[in-house]
């Protein structure tokens, strides 16, 4: 990802985490605030204490 970003200019930048926001929010089925994407290779869970 920091690969992806690295190589536009900040204009560019900007656009792709807006993409990549509005990937998310779509895909998102938590409901409460929190992110929930279905995936077929990774599942994730991070709890901050």
């Amino acid at each position: 990802m920091r690969k992806a970003f690295e190589s536009f200019d900040e204009a560019g930048r900007d656009e792709l985490a807006k993409d990549l926001e509005a990937l998310l929010e779509d895909r998102n089925i938590s409901g409460d605030g929190t992110l929930v994407a279905p995936s077929a290779y990774l599942e994730a869970v991070a709890s901050r204490k």
